[in-house]
């Protein structure tokens, strides 16, 4: 995020999006000067690290985002364990969601990787981000994908941060659970 948030500054778009840069063990404490703010993000990459578990120990909502290819399943289930361990420790009503990443349209191994998420203890969002150009086009600008003109990407970061803002507050959201609607 410090690169996508450089160029933003360099290229002068407005609004600037403040970000730091905290590595090692401590994000946990970190987190705590940035109260007030209404919303804090912490991207700690999926590397099991000092850094990777104190930012799991601080969020209130962890998203962990999946590619639907085995390599990521398995990658994710070790992260889901990994959690699990964090939130059992740190005694909290952390919640735990699968956002599917870079989907392309309906493939088996998609499926399969929707189904294998189902199995595992945590819920999915129902929104998926879909792979198209734009995000990638979005980051090299400085902008996020909702600046550019893609309206399907558009869509889908605006369902996606719709069920977010549900969660922040406190209301109920349709995710998957096991393969069900709530």
């Amino acid at each position: 995020l410090i690169e996508f948030a450089s160029v933003r500054f360099r290229n002068n778009i407005e609004p600037l999006v403040p970000v730091t840069n905290k590595e090692g063990g401590k994000v946990h404490v970190e987190i705590k000067k940035y109260s007030k703010a209404d919303l804090v993000i912490i991207d700690s990459g999926g590397k099991d690290s000092s850094t990777f578990r104190s930012s799991i120990a601080a969020a209130d909502l962890l998203i962990i985002p999946v590619i639907p290819s085995q390599l990521d399943i398995w990658a994710t289930e070790t992260t889901c364990e990994l959690a699990r361990q964090i939130q059992e420790a740190k005694d909290t009503s952390m919640e735990i969601r699968f956002l599917i990443n870079q989907q392309r349209a309906v493939t088996l191994i998609g499926k399969r990787a929707v189904e294998t998420l189902a199995s595992l203890p945590f819920e999915q969002f129902n929104t998926s981000l879909y792979s198209r150009n734009a995000f990638k086009v979005s980051i090299e600008q400085g902008k996020g994908v909702i600046e550019l003109n893609d309206k399907k990407a558009k869509e889908e970061v605006n369902k996606l941060w719709t069920e977010i803002l549900a969660w922040f507050n406190g209301g109920s959201y349709a995710t998957q659970k096991h393969g069900e609607k709530h």
